[in-house]
């Protein structure tokens, strides 16, 4: 099962991507619009991207859910938490089979 192997390290460099793009961002004390606007593209972009690979993405008041490969997850801290959650289960799935 290729599939799941690919979509880990596809998950995984577009949170590397977000991670880069929050450590560049202003800080949040210097400079709170520059960035929440920050903030805000580099969720865009990632969902862009992930919506490319086929994932899913719910994202509402209460969480932010995502589906890919036959695995979903969801977290309360907003993507980079649920993409973390997905990293996870997915590579316990994997070791499972």
């Amino acid at each position: 099962m290729s599939a799941l192997p690919d979509a880990i390290r596809d998950i995984e460099a577009i949170l590397g991507r977000m991670n880069a793009a929050r450590n560049a961002a202003p800080s949040i004390l210097d400079d709170y619009d520059g960035h929440r606007r920050a903030t805000a593209e580099m969720k865009v972009v990632a969902s862009a991207a992930l919506e490319a690979l086929g994932a899913k993405i719910r994202d509402r008041f209460d969480g932010v859910t995502v589906r890919h490969a036959g695995v979903s997850s969801s977290s309360t801290s907003g993507l980079p938490g649920a993409l973390q959650n997905w990293l996870r289960a997915a590579r316990r799935r994997e070791a499972e089979s």
